[in-house]
């Protein structure tokens, strides 16, 4: 049987140890690709030289970490931001770890420039005297200005900045700091420089005070410079203020939508109670998709999109009634459910005393008692939404035999 490798084993210890104490409660980053939680970030147990197969492991200043152990370097060779790395042949190391050769090739830890190179000392060592901005015709010269170039070992200001002004390298045709000639600032934020003559770009044309602006669509100099429009968030369209398409009512001092605010509801000022809600104009309870809903309705239909309909019970005025009770169902919908709910609008406490009703002609109805009185409700047949209470006693009555009638639904 192949044996598994002594650092696999290591590796694989460190990540169980790890979702050990992830599972313990501990707060641990999701990391992937292999790499795991460290408490400063996801690393790699195989490679991290400062977690080197479990974390805090960490390797020593001559070693790297590979497959989860910390090895030395091979002789000759030197780690390198954490790689092993030949000192003597490395072109980006070349001598010491960062010395890079440039222009050039490393070859017993000291760099050879190639053709049309030269050797200036630095890092990297190796330059051409024709390009380079630190050396621009010799070691050591410098091209100073910003945005200044060395061109055939000639320090000198590219073609589209050809002009010096102070310590850079410019355009006194385009610059708006120094337009037609050096230290000339265009004076107003916003101006542009062009053909070496201050003026406001063609997207904001007007000068206003000290900036260019757009009379035609400026909140703060719209139509003219200085009309400020007079509400908190008008805006200026062609040069005129008006409310946006999304807020489209003036109320004294902001725009707003009298359908939808609850502080300018139908009109401005008219601020609805605590807790309503604005729909349509009108203050609510609640409001379904923009629609108000009946007193005591929620939004319990359609998944929340529509409002419940509120039904009458049908109970007189002279008994205090009517009261009522809500469903999904439309006016008109007569069911057993319905009567029910109709029965324990009028009295939540109660029982079914449907088996003590006289069978009703040509008719099925739903009857509640009370210890005092009944009331019954027909949902089905020819005396379907008629409904009586009976108030002399507990017995329930068929519609049209006696008690308090009425219509319900």
């Amino acid at each position: 049987m192949a044996r598994t490798p002594r650092s696999a084993l290591v590796l694989l210890a460190a990540l169980g140890a790890l979702a050990s104490a992830g599972c313990s409660g501990s707060a641990t980053q999701k990391c992937s690709g292999g790499e795991v939680d460290c408490g400063g970030g996801c690393q790699s147990l195989a490679t991290d030289r400062i977690n080197c197969g479990a974390c805090g492991v960490v390797c020593g200043p001559t070693q790297v970490c590979l497959a989860g152990t910390c090895q030395a370097c091979p002789a000759g060779q030197a780690v390198c931001a954490g790689v092993c790395k030949d000192v003597q042949a490395d072109a980006a190391n070349c001598g010491a770890c960062g010395h890079a050769c440039g222009l050039g090739t490393c070859a017993g830890g000291a760099c050879a420039c190639g053709a049309g190179a030269t050797d200036c000392g630095g890092n990297p060592a190796c330059v051409d005297l024709q390009t380079d901005r630190a050396h621009c015709g010799a070691c050591g010269t410098v091209c100073g200005l910003t945005s200044q170039v060395c061109s055939s070992g000639r320090c000198t200001c590219p073609a589209a900045l050809p002009d010096v002004c102070g310590s850079a390298c410019t355009s006194t045709q385009t610059d708006p700091a120094n337009c037609g000639s050096c230290g000339n600032a265009c004076p107003l934020s916003s101006e542009a420089c062009s053909s070496g003559g201050c003026a406001c770009p063609p997207s904001l044309p007007d000068a206003c005070g000290t900036a260019c602006t757009s009379t035609q669509n400026d909140p703060a100099n719209c139509g003219s410079c200085g009309h400020d429009c007079p509400l908190s968030n008008d805006v200026c369209s062609a040069g005129a203020c008006a409310c946006p398409k999304s807020l489209p009512d003036a109320c004294p001092t902001v725009c707003t939508s009298l359908q939808t605010d609850p502080v300018h509801c139908g009109t401005c000022d008219h601020v609805c109670a605590s807790g309503q809600t604005c729909a349509s104009g009108t203050c609510c309870a609640a409001a379904c998709s923009g629609t108000c809903c009946a007193p005591g309705a929620t939004c319990a239909c359609a998944g929340g999109a529509t409002c419940q309909t509120r039904h009458s019970n049908g109970v007189a005025v002279t008994l205090g009634g009517p009261q009522y009770f809500y469903d999904c169902n439309p006016p008109g919908t007569y069911t057993l459910a319905a009567a029910r709910a109709a029965a324990q609008a009028w009295s939540a406490s109660g029982s079914d005393g449907s088996g003590m009703l006289t069978p009703c002609s040509s008719t099925q109805c739903f009857a509640w008692q009370t210890a005092t009185a009944a009331g019954t409700w027909c949902y089905a047949g020819t005396s379907q939404g008629q409904m009586t209470v009976n108030t002399a006693d507990n017995v329930p009555l068929c519609p049209g035999s006696g008690g308090t009638p009425g219509t319900w639904n």
